[in-house]
């Protein structure tokens, strides 16, 4: 098994070398297509490369072959080149006439991007990502030059024949402490690279930023932010006290892999994520490629709220940063009888599971959690704090640890475990056991769930409570082996077995009526 931080996871212009196209982000200024005609653009439109309008949003499309997406000719298991241009080697770049100053880039860069590279491409993809002496046939080159101009941070070639994966740098973002593509994880510069290699590997904007040089589809609006994707312009922070994207984000992965393939023996063991104040308030994203996976949050502080969704593309974060963060759309963006000021809003900070990684288990804080389990059989311990447990469509096991504890199994044949402290208890669709543990705990009763075993009712302390409209007068109470089985008498569905429990025992005071509005599914 492996334990893991999720630090460990942080010349001359002619019309013939026009052929490839580039991405240029303030993040990146524009330059017109060699061609782009209304014909073009409708048809880019139309075309689906992958029936998903989540990933044909990031994917480019191949100026070479339109109907095709932009990408290396490599399989899995091959190399990607990379380079810094030098001195030695700039002429051998074929240079537009606005990329005057052409220059190496620092030691600190380099080492950003090295560890880019290796750490959030070569994890997620099945190639090999390798530096090679500069020139023409790297197929991604870093540069400094004066092409982004005053106004532009960087930009990028996409895959292509001449130019290919070019990647020119602003020196004036550089000098710039805000903004430089030296600064760590977490920083607008670092977000700035990871972004500008995704278009050096093949992938595009996913909105219309720069008056129609990026062509559709784009993503839904509310859906187009940094928290999905690296290559989004909105929700991006240059304040130094902001937290940006430190990794390629869910959306990035899932497209990357549907050109290149997914990398499947990477964290493939039974691997533990730890999170504590060191690198919970960040914007990272997992990938796994398989075992039985664990969430730790037993490190985080106890005086907060946190919102624990273990859903692939959604947030683990602090119930605070839900919505938390606010963004206009880039008026490019918009039609022309659009609201300007309407505001989207996305998390502050975030860790996101991404799609096709599976995490099974997950341990809470000691504050209080809202946990919303996934689709696979999943293992969740609460821990200390009130906590509110889901769990989803498989056999799950819920233990809400210490404390006053929501626990709701929903489909599946779920072990639901209240632990201490006064808990409520809801089986859900199918047939659960469930263990009360210590304290005046309630066990909800409903129409249309399954015969719920609980196996250590405690008469004069637990409560049944009735939802849906159910009244003690419609249920049949009636023995059954060692103990007592609760009915609804008019259509004998059996609610609830109670071993241990002698029928003279349960009476009208172990019942409560309850709201059924009260007990609505956190998946619903």
């Amino acid at each position: 098994m492996s334990v893991y931080t999720l630090s460990d996871l942080t010349n001359n212009n002619s019309d013939l070398l026009q052929g490839a196209s580039k991405h240029s982000c303030p993040i990146c200024i524009s330059r017109a297509q060699t061609s782009d005609s209304s014909a073009e653009r409708a048809a880019a439109q139309a075309s689906a490369f992958s029936n998903s309008n989540d990933i044909d949003a990031l994917l480019t499309r191949s100026e070479a072959n339109p109907g095709q997406p932009a990408k290396w000719n490599v399989a899995p298991g091959g190399t990607i080149t990379y380079s810094f241009v030098t001195a030695d080697s700039a002429a051998s770049y074929f240079a537009y006439t606005d990329e005057t100053n052409i220059e190496e880039v620092n030691d600190r860069i380099k080492q950003n991007i090295r560890q880019i590279l290796q750490e959030n491409y070569a994890t997620v993809l099945p190639l090999n990502f390798v530096e090679v002496p500069d020139s023409a046939q790297s197929n991604i080159r870093i540069m400094f030059s004066d092409g982004p101009g005053a106004d532009g941070s960087a930009y990028t070639y996409d895959p292509g024949q001449f130019r290919r994966g070019a990647m020119h740098l602003s020196k004036l973002y550089e000098n710039d402490p805000t903004t430089a593509f030296s600064s760590g994880p977490g920083s607008f510069g670092y977000y700035v690279l990871i972004h500008e290699i995704a278009h050096g590997m093949g992938l595009k904007h996913p909105g219309n930023y720069n008056l129609s040089s990026d062509r559709p589809p784009y993503l839904p609006f509310d859906k187009d932010n940094t928290r999905n994707t690296i290559e989004s312009y909105n929700a991006r922070a240059s304040d130094p006290n902001a937290e940006n994207p430190r990794s390629l984000m869910a959306y990035d992965i899932r497209a990357l892999q549907y050109l290149y393939g997914a990398r499947s023996d990477f964290n493939d063991g039974d691997d533990v994520y730890k999170f504590d104040s060191s690198n919970f308030n960040t914007v990272q994203t997992i990938w796994d490629g398989g075992g039985s996976d664990t969430l730790d949050f037993s490190a985080l502080p106890a005086n907060n709220v946190y919102s624990l969704d273990m859903n692939q593309g959604k947030p683990l974060t602090a119930k605070s940063a839900l919505g938390d963060l606010s963004y206009y759309l880039e008026p490019s963006q918009l039609p022309p009888s659009a609201d300007l000021d309407r505001l989207y809003t996305t998390e502050t900070f975030g860790t996101y599971i991404a799609f096709g990684a599976d995490i099974e288990n997950l341990v809470g804080s000691p504050g209080n959690d809202e946990v919303l389990g996934n689709e696979l059989a999943n293992s969740i311990l609460g821990s200390a704090g009130n906590d509110t447990i889901s769990g989803g469509r498989q056999s799950d096991s819920l233990d809400g640890g210490e404390g006053g504890d929501y626990i709701y199994g929903d489909k599946g044949m779920d072990l639901l475990i209240g632990g201490g402290g006064a808990d409520l208890l809801r089986g859900g669709r199918a047939n659960d056991t469930i263990i009360t543990g210590v304290g005046i705990d309630g066990i909800v009763l409903e129409l249309g769930g399954g015969t719920d075993t609980i196996v250590d009712f405690a008469d004069g302390v637990d409560l049944l409570v009735l939802v849906d409209g159910l009244r003690f007068e419609q249920l049949s109470i009636v023995p059954s082996g060692d103990g007592t089985e609760i009915r609804i008498g008019s259509t004998g569905q059996v609610l609830a077995l109670l071993p241990g429990i002698v029928l003279s025992s349960i009476g009208q005071s172990d019942f409560f009526i309850a709201s059924s509005t009260l007990f609505t599914s956190p998946n619903s």
